[in-house]
């Protein structure tokens, strides 16, 4: 699977086999999403809102190469994977990004549907009652090997988030939380966290009203005025040209931004490239107003 970036360049995303066996187990190898944030995990294309949080965009797993194991039985599953390390998409081994050794563990519980009905956060007029829970939990030791930039920064990572989605006839409503602990070499550890909370209701068989919140809350070890909370809130609806499918959407939402990006180190760190349409100046109490057109082949 390859994109397209913003210079018209192509970049390679997915490139990964898999193997399944016959008594539920199956094995991946290659590059891929490691079992972690379940934002990150669900689709660009099934998606609630225009594009993924504020908060996904500080704690995605992205992709990188490894192998994983997963077991799955009708009412629960289980992925474990050993990698490189979170956000490694595209990167050699003696990349200074590299982890020396990262494992990952992800396990959800469902009830009421199949697992399909997971893939997306919408849920459609007719269905019936379902839910979700997962949780996942995953450790990186920084690159010793390669002279990675890591080592400066932490010899450890942790990561850590747990989820709940709820669907119903028409409605859809999913909670997320996250955190890490960054263990230096030298110096006081670092505690980041983060919180999603979104919503979703169809008004007739082809329109969605959606409304989410997320916030970014960092440790105040960083210091110097770059410790401040940041909290993203929004709204908007789908049109779904084709009822219950997500082939051909047009999307419309308008975000608010209420703090100052310059106040905390970790969003603007990571957000810049993303379409999140955040603008990073030393202004607050900014407003997005993006439009999208989704087609599917």
């Amino acid at each position: 699977d390859a994109d397209f970036n913003k210079s018209g360049g192509a970049s390679l995303k997915d490139a990964w086999g898999q193997y399944a066996f016959d008594n539920g187990v199956k094995v991946k190898w290659g590059q891929f999403k490691l079992p972690v944030l379940r934002e990150e995990l669900v689709s660009d294309t099934n998606q609630l809102s225009i594009d993924r949080s504020i908060v996904n965009d500080v704690f995605s797993q992205s992709r990188s190469q490894g192998i994983q194991a997963a077991y799955e039985q009708d009412q629960w599953r289980f992925m474990g994977a050993m990698s490189d390390g979170l956000g490694t998409l595209n990167t050699p081994y003696t990349s200074a990004a590299e982890s020396d050794y990262a494992f990952s563990a992800r396990g959800e519980f469902k009830w009421g549907d199949d697992w399909k009905r997971f893939s997306d956060f919408t849920s459609w007029r007719g269905q019936s009652n379902a839910g979700l829970v997962g949780a996942a939990l995953h450790y990186q030791h920084a690159g010793n090997t390669a002279n990675s930039s890591l080592t400066a920064m932490h010899s450890n990572l942790i990561q850590y988030t747990a989820d709940i989605s709820f669907e119903g006839n028409g409605w859809n409503a999913f909670v997320e939380g996250v955190g890490r602990h960054f263990d230096p070499k030298e110096g006081e550890s670092i505690d980041d966290f983060g919180v999603v909370v979104q919503g979703g209701v169809f008004v007739n068989d082809q329109v969605e009203l959606f409304a989410r919140y997320d916030g970014v809350f960092i440790d105040s070890d960083y210091g110097n005025g770059v410790d401040d909370a940041f909290h993203t809130l929004g709204f908007g609806g789908n049109y779904y040209v084709f009822a219950q499918s997500n082939a051909f959407k047009i999307s419309a939402d308008v975000q608010y931004f209420p703090e100052k990006v310059s106040r905390n180190a970790v969003v603007t760190g990571v957000t810049s490239g993303t379409n999140s349409a955040l603008q990073f100046d030393n202004k607050g109490d900014q407003f997005a107003i993006r439009l999208q057109v989704q087609l599917v082949f």
